[in-house]
């Protein structure tokens, strides 16, 4: 399978851009929510208390029992837990905006160390990842808002 990574760098970056406005709103608790533009930022939005990662999945949610998220990106906000920040994950799919906010207490409940599985790949070297699986009934929606396609 021929993937256009280009093209799905670009739907991400227009996915964020959907959703900027919307994030802002449903966490309107945190001030200055900013929207980072470098593609290579772990995370999609910061304030001076959370960040945030948007993945955008051009699926209905329900379609797969869990949702991905590469573990440097979890390996990332355990560190900004330390230093008080919330780190937040949210998915879009074509029928809503999802989350789920890392914390160890949500971390163990899904299953821990257990769901770190090597299925995610790596675009650049094609190599696999260590990712991230969360079961979607942890996740909670937020919006009815669909994906940006």
């Amino acid at each position: 399978m021929n993937i256009d990574w280009k093209k799905r760098e670009m739907d991400g970056f227009r996915n964020e851009e959907h959703f900027y406005e919307d994030i802002k709103e449903i966490f309107s608790d945190w001030k200055d929510i900013k929207r980072n533009t470098n593609q290579y930022d772990l995370f999609d939005f910061t304030c001076e208390d959370a960040v945030w990662e948007l993945k955008g999945r051009n699926i209905p949610y329900g379609r797969y029992e869990t949702a991905l998220l590469g573990f440097n990106k979890v390996d990332s906000g355990f560190k900004l837990l330390e230093e008080g920040k919330q780190v937040f994950f949210l998915w879009s799919y074509t029928n809503g905006l999802y989350m789920w906010e890392l914390t160890q207490e949500n971390f163990n409940k899904i299953g821990g160390n257990q769901m770190i599985t090597g299925a995610g790949c790596n675009k650049k070297w094609g190599t696999n990842l260590r990712t991230l699986e969360v079961p979607i009934k942890y996740l909670t929606q937020i919006s009815t808002k669909g994906t940006f396609c």
